[in-house]
């Protein structure tokens, strides 16, 4: 498993064997592994989690009390806080690795970040093939207020020079999964009815805002989505911050997460000991972050025993073991009025992840086993 995110803890009990014998966090040098030496260089402080966004990502994912593939090995590639790669980089890096380690086992890789843009300098646009005038956010045309970055909404950023990279990545075999986002838009296909609406940015011309975010959106890319701990007419709801709509492939539960958390990082707020070891941390979580890991964790497990599955036979496992009628959907087919309805699936498929992996010993025999022609 790689958590492509803030860094990963060093240390940290959740990284433990079973027996607590040895750690499964490998710290490799990332630009030699993968054959880039000469490219990239690695800075001294890569291996740690000043924010902490990464460690609990991991720990959800494979940690060893909190986790789902808790005997998996465990990668840290760093994006984001001290000593972070280029977006760009870390993929080529991770693809290089991949086909360089030699051991025929996959690589899944947890992607719980996502580029956005604000609704800034806006002068008209186009909702599904009409014009529109205008210098504010039109809610009526799904420019929602979901998500605040200085002062300003966001929505979801598609960048193609990003998706390129992880085009490669999944041609080579990588299993690439990502968090939906948490601006509270829907996310259409390219043949749907909102993919093609834009707001004309002043500055940077037409901004598609129903296309999702990179990585997320990207064509190959496993789309995870949130759903928090209520329930309405005895069904699970998705929570109110997840992106929503067609191109969501699943939901998971990304509400009051609780996982590891480095002790001295910015999100250390409301910690709590770790059972293991009084000196490491925890704490609960929300957003599609952490539901993106639920996915990442369960598909490690799976791959444990199909380790030539493709990111496409992914998928379709996940969507042959969901429960597909558990989520409430109080969509009306008034767009207006849906894009407003924090709990509206707006077409997602109504796809909640389950896994098949509840015995220690799945199959078990006994008295013997013989095979006859």
């Amino acid at each position: 498993c790689v958590i492509q995110d803030s860094g990963i803890e060093v240390g940290h009990p959740e990284w433990n064997t079973r027996d607590g014998s040895a750690s499964r966090l490998k710290q490799i040098d990332w630009p030699s592994a993968s054959g880039l030496s000469g490219t990239y260089t690695q800075g001294g402080s890569h291996y740690t989690d000043q924010y902490g966004h990464g460690t609990h990502c991991a720990s959800t994912t494979a940690g060893k009390l909190y986790g789902w593939a808790n005997n998996s090995d465990i990668y840290a590639i760093k994006i984001f806080d001290t000593d972070a790669y280029g977006v760009s980089a870390s993929f080529n890096m991770i693809r290089g690795w991949h086909n360089a380690k030699g051991t025929g086992r996959p690589t899944v890789v947890n992607m719980s970040w996502g580029y956005f843009g604000t609704y800034t300098n806006i002068n008209g646009g186009n909702y599904r093939g009409t014009g529109w005038s205008g210098t504010t956010m039109q809610s009526q045309y799904g420019m929602v207020q979901g998500n605040l970055y200085q002062g300003n909404w966001t929505f979801p950023l598609r960048v193609t020079s990003v998706e390129s990279d992880m085009e490669d990545c999944i041609a080579d075999g990588v299993i690439l999964v990502a968090a939906a986002g948490n601006s509270e838009h829907k996310m259409d296909l390219s043949t749907g009815d909102d993919y093609n609406n834009y707001f004309v940015s002043t500055l940077f011309g037409n901004r598609y805002y129903h296309r999702g975010g990179t990585p997320q959106a990207a064509a190959g890319t496993i789309c995870v989505g949130a759903i928090d701990y209520t329930y309405n007419s005895g069904q699970e709801q998705c929570a109110s911050f997840t992106e929503k709509g067609p191109r969501v492939d699943i939901f998971a539960p990304g509400y009051a997460i609780q996982a590891a958390i480095p002790v001295s990082s910015t999100l250390s707020s409301n910690i709590a000991n770790h059972p293991d070891n009084s000196s490491y941390k925890i704490r609960k979580l929300q957003g599609t972050s952490m539901a993106c890991p639920q996915v990442t964790g369960v598909l490690a497990q799976m791959l444990q025993a199909r380790p030539n599955y493709t990111a496409a036979d992914c998928l379709a496992w996940l969507q042959d073991n969901a429960a597909n009628t558990r989520l409430y959907d109080p969509t009306t087919g008034a767009p207006s009025t849906d894009y407003v309805n924090t709990r509206a699936l707006q077409g997602s498929p109504n796809r909640y992840l389950v896994t098949p992996f509840v015995s220690a010993f799945p199959y078990k025999f006994s008295g013997g086993l013989s095979i006859s022609s």
